[in-house]
């Protein structure tokens, strides 16, 4: 008896934390304002309009410091710094105005962000 109680009380436990992680993490996502500002960014690039890419580049990077204490929950160290050295590198090519710098690096970090929201992301 006591054991199933134990067993019962547990099960709950990981239930009700999953359940709160899947919950809080789709608010979060719900706005998914990083995915458009990535489109913006490379539409920036495209056209060579660095002003507005820097400006929009630095913008992402401080959405990134408001979202990344859930991704952290979820993803090894490795996948979360490389996004961070991505999102730099699109600052510093938007910066130095390298458009292939910059374009594939955003392309980069857009593929990695969309593997960020899935449920099961790919390795």
């Amino acid at each position: 008896m006591r054991n199933k109680l134990i067993d019962v009380i547990l099960l709950s436990f990981i239930i009700i934390s999953l359940l709160g992680y899947f919950i809080l993490s789709n608010q979060v996502f719900e706005d998914d304002s990083l995915r458009d500002k990535f489109q913006l960014v490379e539409g920036y690039i495209i056209s060579e309009d660095w002003d507005k890419a820097k400006e929009l580049s630095i913008n992402i990077k401080f959405s990134w410091d408001k979202q990344k204490p859930w991704i952290m929950l979820n993803f090894a160290e490795a996948e979360f710094s490389n996004f961070e050295i991505t999102l730099n590198q699109i600052i510093g090519g938007v910066i130095a105005k390298d458009t292939a710098t910059a374009l594939s690096n955003t392309l980069v970090a857009k593929d990695m962000w969309e593997n960020f929201k899935r449920v099961v992301p790919e390795p």
